[in-house]
């Protein structure tokens, strides 16, 4: 992730403080931790690939956003 900014906090105290944990957790997942079923790539690459390959299966571009909104 970008810097040093991490997802996992411990002093969640509001809805909000929980929702924005969860959204970054989502992006580092989907753009950064590769998956043995995607041959070792993290979903947005294998998505990208798959939109190549396929483009007729998609109706909207696959975007690499660079990291979370905060």
């Amino acid at each position: 992730m970008a810097g040093s900014a991490t997802c996992w906090r411990h002093d969640e105290e509001s809805g909000e403080d929980l929702e924005q944990t969860l959204k970054c957790y989502c992006w580092l997942y989907n753009h950064h931790i590769p998956q043995k079923a995607l041959h070792h790539q993290p979903p947005i690459t294998a998505m990208k690939d798959w939109q190549a390959k396929r483009p007729e299966l998609f109706h909207k571009h696959v975007i690499n956003h660079p990291e979370p909104d905060n």
